[in-house]
């Protein structure tokens, strides 16, 4: 019985998986996502919008919101011998922050902490440019 119901589900996620990357490779999500995305954040207000949009596709995407939340993730997808980095990507700095870099990197160093407290080794992942500033990341691109 349990089986039937984690394949009825696996099959529900992977049709919903199908349809958000049919939609997400169409040329009218790519031309005006973004646009979108400005005008519910006007309308509706940045918590409304991406609990809506955290509630209906983004666990396609991401999981372990927070540090807790992250741990008993990889815990579920170990369970399964599937396993679990924890990807950072800090994207958007308008301009060099460096008490918001410092909540960052502390906050990173508590998710190593909190994986490998009861395991012997976890996983981390980090963007290179996850901590400059997008006209940093500018003036590099064009140079």
């Amino acid at each position: 019985m349990l089986a039937a119901v984690f394949a009825k589900d696996s099959t529900l996620l992977l049709v919903k998986k199908f349809f958000v990357y049919k939609l997400m490779s169409s040329n009218l999500f790519i031309n005006y996502s973004l646009g979108g995305m400005k005008l519910a954040y006007k309308i509706f207000g940045v918590k409304l919008t991406n609990l809506v949009i955290n509630k209906s596709v983004g666990s396609l995407f991401t999981s372990g919101e927070t540090i807790q939340t992250l741990v008993k993730d990889i815990d579920e997808l170990e369970k399964n011998n599937i396993f679990g980095v924890a990807n950072y990507v800090v994207e958007g700095l308008e301009v060099m922050d460096d008490k918001f870099v410092s909540v960052v990197f502390e906050h990173m160093m508590e998710s190593i902490a909190a994986q490998t407290a009861v395991r012997a080794e976890g996983h981390f992942a980090l963007k290179l440019t996850a901590l400059i500033s997008t006209d940093v990341m500018t003036k590099l691109s064009s140079a």
